[in-house]
């Protein structure tokens, strides 16, 4: 199977609008037949790996309006008349272009047509006289549509085969690894549900034949014309090239992501094992996941190292830090023997602690100075700390609700706090109790403290206080501490 490279024709040079599928395409390929057709048949074949649809199924399409999406759509709503689940377009208008407002109304068009549930919405942070970054523009609308998908729910995207051989080649430019080699996957996690791309295996010519031999019509970003754009440039100047010189360059290069995807499988099942063999329970309450032994790390060799951190900071869906970042972090904490070590990028931080690795979000570092006041009965947002505090009523532990003499107030340390531990008959210092029971140094001031008037009770979720902490039979209030996102 081979891609294809079309030429436009002056009708479709236009800047902006809708175009019939049914204009004529100049085709710069060697003929070739096709291994697949795409198809209601095909499509529901690769559904069905991921799936066994009813009308409890949601299948949700990110329907931009180009060929791509459009093919797509036409082909779900077929199948959906075969399946009966349930179908829902949605589509981000990204406000850059004048005429985004009218594809948006094409798209709205589309779906109304066929009874097709539509939803939309608007991004407004864009300056339309500016090139927006392609990382951004494609951030903002996953993060819009995450918050559309259920838990169970599947979004479905039409990026195809030519899609991944630009991704590879791009990913070739950047100095990728076998991860980034590997492409596009054909399903992967997307928020509470599933992001699978039923097209991946086909190419842009069979997208663009099973449109014009059904007259479908469908929109056309100028911004996918703009060359200063990396891959437009890869899209229309070097894979045309490429494709004139070695004819089944797209398919090989397919062929290879996939060939690619098995190495990174096996990396992942190495990584998993090396995890295992690291992990470990610190002493942190606001790290993500399990923590890690220096120790175990050092056996392993430097690229296994950076493997299994690179696993597991994905395996809690952050982004990966970059090799040399990791490189040096690793120079500092393996070789340097440091005691304390910590590392930031893109709202996340790995820190060294006592020979404990942990992974953390970017925590506030400067908690609010005044106190809030809480019952005690409801769930607690601390936005500004990203916190949340949920309390449960309990027996035998947590929080003597009758010792207490009004509504709490929830603060953090300022210093100079005292606060008795159970079982003690006197007070001592709160950061030499911290200290000693080796909370690490960059949480000592964002747990919460909860006051009884000024009356140190708790520190949550670290210890209740002797004075006020409920004996056998007595029931109580426990405060859970749960991280928020921001």
């Amino acid at each position: 199977m081979n891609s294809v490279l079309y030429e436009q024709t002056d009708e479709l040079r236009q800047s902006s609008g809708c175009r019939s599928a049914n204009l004529k395409y100049v085709f710069y390929s060697h003929t070739h037949s096709a291994l697949t057709t795409l198809n209601i048949d095909s499509l529901l074949q690769i559904l069905s790996k991921y799936s066994n649809p009813d009308d409890k199924t949601k299948f949700a399409v990110a329907f931009s309006g180009g060929v791509d999406t459009v093919v797509l759509m036409h082909l779900m709503h077929c199948a959906c008349q075969r399946w009966n689940f349930s179908l829902l377009a949605l589509h981000v208008d990204h406000n850059i272009h004048p005429d985004s407002g009218k594809w948006m109304q094409h798209c709205a068009n589309f779906c109304d047509a066929r009874d097709i549930p539509f939803c939309s919405t608007r991004l407004n942070q864009f300056n339309p006289s500016e090139r927006v970054p392609e990382h951004e523009a494609r951030a903002a609308r996953y993060s819009w549509l995450k918050k559309e998908i259920a838990e169970g729910d599947f979004l479905l995207t039409g990026h195809h085969k030519n899609d991944q051989a630009e991704t590879l080649m791009l990913n070739l430019m950047r100095g990728s690894g076998a991860r980034g080699l590997s492409g596009i996957q054909e399903a992967t996690p997307f928020g509470k549900g599933t992001l699978v791309r039923p097209m991946l295996q086909f190419t842009k010519e069979q997208i663009l034949e099973y449109a014009i031999s059904r007259k479908l019509s469908y929109v056309h970003d100028p911004a996918n014309d703009d060359l200063r754009y990396d891959r437009n440039y890869l899209r229309h100047l070097l894979l045309p090239a490429m494709q004139e010189r070695w004819g089944a360059a797209i398919e090989n290069i397919s062929r290879s992501a996939g060939n690619l995807l098995d190495s990174r499988s096996l990396l992942d099942e190495l990584a998993e094992i090396d995890v295992f063999s690291c992990r470990t329970i610190g002493s942190a309450y606001l790290s993500i996941g399990c923590q890690l032994k220096l120790d175990e790390l050092r056996k392993l060799n430097k690229a296994r190292q950076i493997n299994l951190l690179r696993y597991w900071v994905r395996n809690y869906s952050i982004p990966e830090p970059g090799r040399q970042m990791l490189n040096n972090f690793l120079k500092t904490t393996v070789d340097g023997n440091a005691e304390y070590s910590e590392m930031d990028w893109e709202g996340y931080k790995l820190y060294l602690f006592r020979n404990v690795l942990y992974l953390t979000p970017n925590l506030t570092l400067k908690p609010r100075k005044e106190k809030v006041i809480w019952n005690l009965t409801e769930p607690l947002v601390l936005e500004h700390e990203g916190i949340r505090l949920v309390p449960r009523p309990v027996v035998g532990k947590g929080i003597d609700v009758k010792r207490l003499s009004a509504p709490v107030s929830v603060g953090f340390r300022k210093g100079g706090e005292r606060f008795r531990m159970p079982g003690r008959q006197h007070s001592s210092k709160l950061k030499k109790l911290l200290h000693a029971d080796s909370i690490p140094p960059w949480e000592r001031k964002m747990l919460p403290l909860i006051y009884d008037d000024e009356e140190l009770v708790a520190v949550v979720p670290w210890r209740v206080s002797d004075n006020y902490l409920a004996t056998k039979q007595q029931s109580g209030i426990d405060i859970k501490m749960e991280l928020i996102s921001r």
